[in-house]
């Protein structure tokens, strides 16, 4: 008797041909490209938008020795991110120019575009009350920008927005909100 080509499946053990390899070798490298892009996005999320942080490049003494801020003007201290600027005598609106404004203890500034320091120095203030300080941004020889913000007075909208005003009667005011 002669035995038919479905019996013989059944009886002979499983060889591998061709087609099985392909079968095996497709799975494989399917299985492998899915892996390679889920690490590629896990690499690719941004941990931290605010990867750069003066305080890592300075040294908290470098200017002063002590605190120049007194009271509630110790609120500037922190990374803020800057929103607007508006004033002027049309009363015009101007997009950011740069992405941050972090200020460190004691008194040092650093103006942060596209996660790199453009530009960092000290704080002189001149005058201060509970409300307000009267401060002057005087960028560091090495970081000197076409970008100067010279004398500016602060106040602060709750705990989370810093105001910057030009002190002109036509000027700009310059809003900031806190990051950190």
């Amino acid at each position: 008797m002669i035995k038919r080509s479905e019996d013989l499946r059944k009886t002979q053990p499983l060889i591998w041909n061709n087609h099985h390899i392909e079968k095996s070798f497709t799975m494989i490298i399917k299985r492998l490209i899915i892996a390679i892009c889920f690490i590629v996005l896990l690499s690719a999320c941004d941990k931290s938008k605010d990867q750069i942080l003066l305080w890592d490049q300075v040294s908290k003494t470098q200017y002063y020795h002590s605190e120049i801020f007194t009271g509630n003007n110790q609120k500037i201290y922190g990374k803020w991110q800057f929103l607007y600027s508006s004033g002027g005598i049309g009363g015009g609106k101007i997009d950011p120019e740069y992405d941050y404004l972090e200020v460190v203890q004691y008194g040092i500034y650093g103006i942060i575009n596209k996660n790199s320091i453009d530009q960092f120095g000290k704080l002189l203030v001149s005058d201060q009350d509970e409300k307000h300080a009267l401060i002057t941004f005087f960028p560091d020889p090495k970081y000197m920008t076409n970008f100067q913000m010279v004398r500016r007075q602060t106040s602060f909208t709750g705990n989370d927005t810093l105001v910057l005003w030009d002190l002109m009667y036509d000027g700009y005011f310059a809003y900031y909100k806190r990051i950190r």
